[in-house]
This record gives C-alpha cells, structure tokens and sequence, in this order.
C-alpha cells in the first residue's frame, strides 16, 4: 500500500477541511491530530481527517452557540484551537484586531435526547460567561 493511499499532507488535509496549511499545523503542535513526520513532510493519516470531519458539526454549533450567547459578531473569528483535560479553547480575533481566549469547560455542556430522538447541545451560559478570558491585544511588528 503507498502512502498516499494511506496519509494526507499538511496541504492535502488543509483542502479537505477547508482549512489553512497553518492551522492544520497548529492542529499538529497541539496534539489536536497526530501526525508522523516521513522525511520532510509531516504525514496525517486519512482516518484522523475523517475523524475531525466527523467533529466539525459539534465544534461548528459550538461556536455559533458562543457567538450568539456570548456577543461576538459575524465578522469576528472564532476557531477551536485544541481540547485538553476537560476544556475546549477557541480563539476569537475580533474585527478590530484584538484577540481572546476561550476555555469552555465540558463539564458545562450536557447532551439532551430531545423527543424527536435526536440529541441536542445545552450548556450553562452563565457559567461560561465567567470564564470569559480578557483581550489580548494583536503584537505589532
């Protein structure tokens, strides 16, 4: 079997994501997606794609959740930036350039069957409101 059948790029895994070279490589560094590196190129196997596909409508209702709760507007950027021991961390780039982190406890959120059978999102808005981080202002250069 090659390889190709078997891994993506960094590029090739950008474009079925619909995702940036630079965020599939923050993924990388962050342990969000394992990768191997062969030679120069650091490979991704196409079942760990599938499985961030697989994510992507929860992460995706997520942050339109957050961004109707929480005030962003459209134009500000919201993006997960990893998951780790109980928290879901976004970045929010705002229009005007400043720059926060979320951290959202799971422990906040709860999957309710509804009565249709299929299963819904709640969280305690409050809550998260409180773990509001400050704005970080972008670094000049």
């Amino acid at each position: 079997m090659a390889l190709k059948d078997k891994y993506f790029t960094v590029s090739e895994a950008a474009k079925e994501l619909g995702v940036t070279r630079q965020t599939i490589s923050r993924w990388i560094s962050t342990g969000k997606i394992p990768a191997e590196k062969i030679g120069r190129e650091k490979l991704i196997l196409k079942k760990d794609i599938q499985d961030a596909q697989k994510r992507a409508p929860f992460i995706n209702s997520l942050i339109e959740r957050l961004r109707i709760q929480l005030g962003y507007s459209e134009e500000d950027k919201i993006e997960e930036i990893g998951h780790y021991a109980g928290l879901i961390k976004f970045l929010v780039t705002r229009i005007d350039g400043t720059r926060e982190r979320l951290e959202i406890p799971v422990s906040k959120m709860e999957l309710v069957k509804t009565d249709k059978g299929k299963y819904s999102l709640q969280m305690d808005f409050e809550r998260i409101v409180e773990a509001k981080s400050q704005p970080k202002k972008k670094k000049r250069r």
